[in-house]
């Protein structure tokens, strides 16, 4: 669910469970930010209505542009937005503190070395945990083979199955030395990013200047809530590629 960023709520913790995060959800709502809301709104506006107007270019950019130019206006009138500058924070080497996506590298660590791990490794406890590895492994192989073959049905092509799992696999076994965790692929953003016209994920996404960790990411929260939630409608494609079966 992207609404709390959507609508810029107030909400310290939020529920794993569904039914308890929409309870949690609507109690929130008397915190809504209406200058995040002006911004998911004219962004998800504008994501649904381009389409119609005939325009070969995808929309997700006169969205972003309408999206950021609704934060300038708000912030000309002395509203509040949230951004990834001002939601999320990091700790760096000197002591000072970074703000959005860090942008130096992570160093290695082991994952049992970490800050308030209880884990000891041992014969014992890698055998405690074989079972839930297998799940997890299962589980992801599953997420993100589906997800290939949503986006065969929306692009027209042939994903390779064995690629797909054995790069998801060596990358979830690596992660973890340098603070990552297990992933795989979102069929929500991967359809947004397919529907945008992209042919890979991305290069560079930071918008700071290179080298600055300290700059505020200036890029709205409630505008890539909008963006990423386009892309929740993704059976489409897997109709699609049924269909042509």
């Amino acid at each position: 669910m992207q609404i709390k960023d959507f609508l810029g709520l107030q909400m310290p913790h939020v529920p794993e469970h569904y039914l308890q995060k929409v309870a949690a959800l609507a109690m929130a709502l008397p915190t809504i930010n209406v200058g995040d809301a002006a911004i998911g709104v004219v962004t998800l506006g504008i994501l649904i209505l381009w389409p119609r107007l005939g325009i070969r270019l995808p929309g997700h950019l006169p969205a972003l542009l309408g999206g950021c130019a609704v934060m300038l206006v708000v912030n000309l009138l002395g509203g509040d937005v949230a951004t990834i500058g001002s939601q999320f924070h990091y700790q760096l080497a000197d002591g000072t503190q970074g703000n959005g996506i860090p942008q130096l590298l992570p160093q290695l660590v082991l994952p049992w070395d970490m800050p308030g791990s209880n884990f000891t490794l041992s014969w014992a406890s890698l055998q405690a945990l074989l079972p839930a590895a297998f799940s997890m492994a299962m589980l992801g192989a599953i997420e993100s083979l589906l997800c290939a073959v949503v986006l065969d049905g929306m692009t027209g092509t042939k994903h390779k199955a064995n690629s797909e799992l054995i790069g998801q696999g060596l990358g979830n076994i690596v992660a973890p030395f340098f603070g990552g965790i297990t992933a795989t692929a979102a069929i929500a953003r991967s359809a947004a990013n397919v529907r945008a016209g992209a042919h890979i994920a991305g290069c560079r996404r930071d918008p700071r200047p290179a080298g600055d960790p300290g700059a505020a990411d200036p890029r709205p929260t409630a505008l890539l809530a909008a963006t990423v939630g386009d892309g929740r409608p993704a059976a489409d494609g897997g109709m699609e590629y049924e269909r042509g079966a």
